[in-house]
């Protein structure tokens, strides 16, 4: 995976950012409150290319929610050599069984070179029927 940024499990994001809560932490000999970096990391402990992926988006509309789940498809495929990926429609709902909606399979070829795949994976059920 050569130019891949990778993070490090050192990396932390404060919780606080007013200088005074976090100089506070620093007098008393405390570290301030944070949290671990998300991100790619170097060592993971298995083969990521023999996983499944699912992708599911809930809530309303999000302006650019197609470009971050178009952005996930490519980095399966092209850093993690992932080979099966699929959308769930309708949100947490696509997710069980009793209401019966497929998952979409997502494939580089045909969720990058088009934005139809991304409507039913990223948008609630009224506002696919306005791409339609």
């Amino acid at each position: 995976m050569s130019g891949i940024r990778f993070t490090s499990d050192d990396e932390h994001v404060l919780l606080q950012s007013d200088f005074n809560e976090i100089s506070q932490h620093i007098e008393a000999g405390n570290k301030p409150p944070r949290f671990e970096n998300a991100g790619p990391r170097e060592k993971i402990f298995f083969d990521p290319s023999t996983l499944a992926c699912g992708i599911v988006t809930c809530g309303g509309l999000c302006p650019g929610l197609n470009d971050v789940i178009r952005s996930i498809v490519l980095s399966l495929h092209h850093h993690y050599g992932v080979q099966t990926i699929y959308g769930f429609p309708y949100g947490y709902e696509g997710l069980e069984p009793k209401f019966g909606h497929q998952p979409v399979m997502l494939t580089r070829r045909s969720y990058c070179t088009s934005t139809r795949w991304a409507a039913p994976c990223s948008v609630p059920p009224a506002a696919i029927r306005m791409f339609r």
